[in-house]
């Protein structure tokens, strides 16, 4: 939300002198002015997200070194962007299928801490972790 109003703030500020600098801008120059800075700002966005994507991909590595069991198909949830924002703590609900002695499991570990120590993400008591499997 903070790069959102942000991005709004530069792209005013960008316009604004745009339109100071060239009395003569027309329209058609404005529009497509405008139409770049909003697909530059939409590129960064995405590409924030992306990024920002990265730790159900740690989770993943991390799991399946501890556990030697690889996990087919993993989804997750973001639980703590909802109340705090932290940089450096992050609470996750994992959803995966793992296949553990020729069958099929549906676990969810529903309070999984990712913690943040300068570049690198440590995923907080993984030989621990409370998961419920159910057999598919």
């Amino acid at each position: 939300m903070q790069i959102i109003i942000l991005s709004i703030i530069v792209f005013i500020i960008l316009a604004f002198i745009m339109y100071k600098v060239t009395s003569e801008l027309q329209k058609k120059r404005f529009g497509l002015f405008a139409f770049f800075c909003i697909f530059i700002l939409a590129c960064i966005l995405a590409y924030y997200e992306y990024k920002s994507d990265d730790l159900p991909k740690i989770f993943k590595t991390n799991y399946e070194k501890v556990n030697k069991i690889k996990i087919y198909k993993l989804s997750s949830q973001k639980l703590n962007n909802k109340n705090i924002s932290s940089t450096t703590k992050f609470v996750y609900k994992f959803t995966y299928i793992l296949n553990k002695k020729n069958k099929e499991y549906l676990c969810i570990a529903p309070n999984v801490q990712i913690n943040k120590v300068a570049n690198k993400f440590i995923v907080k008591n993984l030989e621990n972790i409370i998961e419920h499997c159910t057999l598919i």
